[in-house]
């Protein structure tokens, strides 16, 4: 853009727009759950959900979904992992990646 001749521009007000910061990275936690010492499914958690386990390790993408790929697992209705990991689950079928 440039100013058009003869217009006075004094009165527009002015301010540097800063470049946009990239968004936040998503992370995720597994939760393990067991009953009498027996798994009995996995929980898929925002890595700040404060429902998530504390000092797991912080989990990718592709990983989160691995996970979620498992019997008995389900994402978290507490945090954002149920709605934004529900854009990437279609169907049961097993990804390509290997998560342990």
């Amino acid at each position: 853009m440039r100013p058009l001749d003869g217009t006075d521009y004094s009165a527009v007000a002015t301010e540097r727009v800063h470049p946009p910061q990239p968004p936040p990275g998503w992370a995720w936690k597994v939760e393990r759950q067991a009953v009498r010492g027996r798994m009995t499914g996995l929980v898929v958690h925002g890595y700040d959900c404060p429902s998530s386990p504390d000092g797991d390790e912080e989990l990718n993408l592709g990983q989160a979904l691995t996970a979620l790929y498992r019997p008995g697992a389900r994402a978290c209705t507490q945090c954002e992992a149920a709605v934004a990991l529900s854009y990437w689950i279609t169907d049961r079928d097993a990804p390509d990646a290997e998560w342990s």
